[in-house]
């Protein structure tokens, strides 16, 4: 029985400092206002409905998933009005995942067309994909391209903290 409850507790602990550290991280590191750092362009439009740290509190946001931590559930939170440049940032990505995962077969040119036709991206980071992608003709390739773009800590249109 003691050990039951202990693990319990231990479980819980983790499940805690987890949470707590994700949220520092969001707290502490920021998120990206959509003002371009000095020298750099800017690549996401304002945001009309900036991420604040308490929005969830101020107005319902809509459940988007509970993922099971030990004995309880963690409960995924999402305001779909958000429009921060990290917010742009998932629809971006997002749009381009949807592409390329809804296409049959697909080759170089079908994964050039999907990045093309992602309105949802900054043509500026759209034309960089273009840049790095080249001509790779094997989907490896385009993916390490489309990383260093958008999804690399380094890369040019991953939106940053201010």
């Amino acid at each position: 029985m003691r050990r039951g409850r202990a693990r319990t507790l231990l479980t819980v602990a983790v499940a805690l400092l987890l949470a707590a550290g994700g949220w520092l991280a969001f707290t502490l590191v920021g998120r990206d206002t959509g003002a371009p750092a000095p020298g750099k362009a800017a690549l996401w439009k304002p945001p009309a409905r900036p991420w604040q740290p308490d929005h969830c509190e101020r107005r319902p946001c809509r459940p988007l998933a509970a993922v099971p931590v030990g004995p309880s559930r963690l409960l995924l939170l999402v305001d779909p009005e958000l429009d921060d440049a990290v917010a742009q940032w998932g629809d971006c990505v997002d749009q381009f995942r949807s592409c390329v995962d809804g296409l049959q077969d697909p080759t170089a040119a079908s994964v050039h067309a999907c990045m093309a036709n992602a309105t949802a991206c900054p043509a500026p980071c759209r034309e960089a994909f273009q840049r790095r992608a080249g001509d790779a003709s094997d989907l490896a390739g385009l993916l390490t391209a489309f990383s260093e773009v958008y999804l690399d800590l380094d890369a040019p249109c991953l939106p940053s903290s201010p």
